[in-house]
């Protein structure tokens, strides 16, 4: 049960606790703690009552001064990690790279302490470019190694969208690669194109002479069913199963495209969406659920 009460009303508590948890409240919470009391920002006013806490995981703490940029609130403990985080802050500041940043970049933005500490701004410029760099490279495991890759893909197509060109270089680098969908797609596919592939296929089984009758009473309980459709109706079992594979073959099309063969495309249709389906499929010798 719950009781709606205004910021007056909660102010008057001897005692309050705010809970916050995720990244997508860490912007919130920023203005919150940080920023002026403001009547678009009713947690703000916490800031004026004498006895609240905010108790907030790392993600949702994320974009407080005191986690991303301590260096603005007094000294700091300087190590490898703390260095690489405010160089790349600073770079982003100020729009330089990080090999032209210069001592001044580093005093005028509230890191005089990170020279002192870490050495000359030249060498620290040096020593995170170089760390940096080493994190980046054109071939996942070395030369010599050839890797099984999954990439599990959320929704048809979404492999390609996000990541053709890293598929493509992983194939022509030799690795075998496999992507999986974590759905079937079906949602995603507009009514008149279920139409429009119901007749494509009639008029396929009509040059080729395939089972007219039962193409025709599947294109009529399509279209029949389509039409009277209200905004709220679930799709019948048949044109989810048109629309999942009219999905379905564009991505394995996409997939293929990008050079995975037909052979590493799984459909897994994961229970959330298909209630009591387990999915498995096999990349070499290992089964994967």
């Amino acid at each position: 049960m719950a009781i709606t009460m205004g910021v007056g009303t909660i102010m008057e508590a001897r005692e309050i606790v705010l809970l916050a948890l995720g990244e997508h409240k860490a912007d919130i919470i920023r203005r919150a703690v940080e920023q002026e009391v403001s009547t678009e920002i009713a947690s703000s006013f916490l800031q004026e009552h004498p006895n609240v806490t905010f108790y907030l995981d790392k993600p949702a703490a994320a974009k407080l001064t005191r986690i991303s940029a301590p260096w603005l609130l007094g000294s700091c403990q300087w190590d490898e990690l703390l260095e690489r985080k405010a160089l790349i802050w600073l770079s982003d500041e100020v729009k330089k790279p990080i090999l032209k940043l210069t001592e001044e970049d580093y005093t005028s933005n509230d890191l005089g302490q990170l020279v002192r500490s870490r050495g000359r701004p030249y060498d620290i410029n040096l020593r995170v470019f170089r760390h940096m760099m080493k994190t980046i490279t054109g071939w996942p495991g070395g030369k010599n190694t050839r890797l099984q890759v999954l990439i599990l893909s959320p929704h048809p197509d979404d492999d390609v969208i996000c990541m053709a060109g890293t598929m493509m270089r992983l194939v022509e680098q030799g690795h075998e690669v496999h992507t999986a969908y974590m759905v079937n797609g079906y949602l995603s596919v507009f009514d008149h194109n279920v139409i429009r592939h119901a007749e494509f296929v009639r008029e396929f089984n009509r040059i080729f002479g395939l089972t007219p009758e039962q193409t025709a009473n599947i294109e009529e309980h399509i279209e029949n069913f389509l039409c009277g459709k209200k905004p709220t109706d679930a799709d019948t079992i048949e044109v989810q199963a048109i629309k999942a594979l009219i999905r379905r073959t564009e991505a394995v099309a996409a997939a293929k495209y990008c050079g995975i063969p037909e052979t590493n495309i799984h459909f897994l249709d994961l229970p959330f969406y298909n209630a009591g389906i387990v999915s498995r499929f096999s990349i070499g010798s290992d089964d994967v659920i």
